[in-house]
C-alpha cells in the first residue's frame, strides 16, 4: 500500500534542478550496494530467530513477515531522498499509508485472521530483537546511503558527475540528446527528397 503513494511523494529541491540522464550503471551499483546490506540483515534476521530464540516454524513465519515489512517499510524512507531521512519530509499519504501497514503488520499475529495463515503471537523477546534488528538495518541502510552519494560510488569521475547534465556554461546543450540532421533536397530527384 505505502508504494502506491511514492507516485505523490515530496522530492527534494537540489533533485530537481536540473535534468539527469537515465544512467543503468548508476542504478546497477546502487542495487548492490544496497542488495548486499539486506541480504546480511536477512541472514541476521534468520541467525536471530534459528539460533537465538529457537523459533517453532510458526514463529518463524510469523516474524519473517513482520521483519520484511517493517524493514521494507524503513526503507523506502530511506532512499526516498540523498539526505538524511529525517531531513527530508515525505508527502502525507505516504507517511500516513506507511504508519497504517506498519501497525497491521505488528498486530498481525493477534488479529482474527491470523490463524488462517499459520500466524502465532510473538514472545516478547522476540519482537524486541526484531525492533533491534530493524533499527540496526536503518542505521547500516542510512551510512551505505551516506557513503554511497559522497563519492566515486556515486558514479563520479574524476569530481564531475556522470548522472546529469554538465552545469559549465560551456559544456551546456539545448537538449539532453542530439538534434537530427534535417533532410537534403536531392536535386537529382525531382520532387523527393
Amino acid at each position: 500500500m505505502p508504494s502506491l503513494a511514492i507516485s505523490t511523494d515530496n522530492v527534494d529541491e537540489d533533485q530537481t534542478r536540473m535534468p539527469r540522464h537515465w544512467d543503468i550503471a548508476f542504478v546497477r551499483r546502487f542495487m548492490l550496494t544496497f542488495g548486499i546490506v539486506s541480504s546480511f540483515f536477512d541472514f541476521m534476521t534468520f541467525g536471530f530467530l534459528i539460533f537465538v530464540a529457537h523459533a517453532t516454524a510458526e514463529t518463524f513465519q510469523t516474524a519473517w513477515l513482520i521483519e520484511s515489512l517493517i524493514t521494507e517499510l524503513a526503507i523506502v524512507l530511506v532512499v526516498r531522498t540523498r539526505k538524511a531521512f529525517w531531513q527530508s519530509r515525505p508527502s502525507a499519504l505516504l507517511v500516513w499509508l506507511t504508519a497504517g501497514t506498519f501497525l497491521v503488520a505488528v498486530a498481525t499475529p493477534i488479529l482474527p485472521y491470523a490463524a488462517w495463515f499459520g500466524f502465532v503471537p510473538l514472545p516478547l523477546p522476540i519482537m524486541a530483537g526484531l525492533f533491534a534488528i530493524t533499527i540496526m538495518y536503518l542505521i547500516a541502510s542510512e551510512a551505505t546511503k551516506h557513503w554511497f552519494f559522497s563519492g566515486t560510488h556515486a558514479g563520479t569521475r574524476h569530481g564531475k558527475s556522470t548522472h546529469h547534465l554538465s552545469t559549465d556554461p560551456r559544456n551546456r546543450l539545448s537538449h539532453p540528446f542530439p538534434a537530427r540532421k534535417a533532410p537534403v533536397a536531392d536535386n537529382n530527384k525531382s520532387g523527393h527528397l
